[in-house]
């Protein structure tokens, strides 16, 4: 896994390190993964960007049918 520091600029209060993998996507989107702070289990995130809802939400869907083969 990879240890971030929080984003600087925010000040020693908001330095922590922090399990999480971000993956860099085509077309300004990402997915982030991190533990649990409460369950054992993994949480996703997925950010999107695209000119329209329709097309957003159809690449959330990619997006998130492809992380779940690769989480598994």
């Amino acid at each position: 896994h990879t240890r971030l520091a929080a984003v600087s600029g925010l000040g020693d209060v908001y330095k922590r390190q922090v399990d999480v993998l971000k993956f860099l996507l085509e077309d300004n989107c990402s997915l982030v993964v991190r533990p649990s702070g409460t369950e054992p289990k993994l949480k996703t995130y997925i950010s999107v960007s695209a000119a329209n809802k329709e097309t957003a939400e159809a690449v959330e869907s990619e997006i998130c049918k492809s992380a779940e083969v690769y989480l598994k």
